[in-house]
């Protein structure tokens, strides 16, 4: 934690503006990579570690649609093209979605 804390601060430092969410998933990713691997190892009290991270990293994050969720919601919208989809998803549901799994949904749908 003491390392995002870090790295949030060397970006505000920069004058930049500091995308949270993005710095939030990076580290979110990275700590569900490491429980892997410790779970691989067997190494249960680093596993339970970096779980209790991914966990409290979820709860800095909005909560994310599920499939089903964003299905409907390309179902009941009026959209011509992906890039509609996409477009309305990044405007009113950002963050909150898998640009991926949004955009295969789409498809199937379009």
């Amino acid at each position: 934690m003491q390392s995002l804390i870090a790295d949030f601060d060397k970006q505000a430092r920069t004058g930049k503006e500091v995308d949270g969410m993005a710095l939030i998933k990076k580290y979110l990713a990275n700590a569900k990579d490491n429980m892997r691997l410790e779970k691989d190892r067997g190494n249960t009290p680093g596993y339970e570690a970096y779980r209790a991270e991914v966990d409290f990293l979820e709860t800095l994050l909005p909560k994310q649609l599920t499939e089903a969720e964003l299905r409907e919601i390309i179902e009941g919208g009026c959209f011509n093209n992906i890039g509609q989809v996409m477009k309305y998803l990044k405007g009113d549901y950002a963050g909150q979605y898998d640009p991926k799994a949004a955009s295969i949904i789409a498809k199937e749908i379009l």
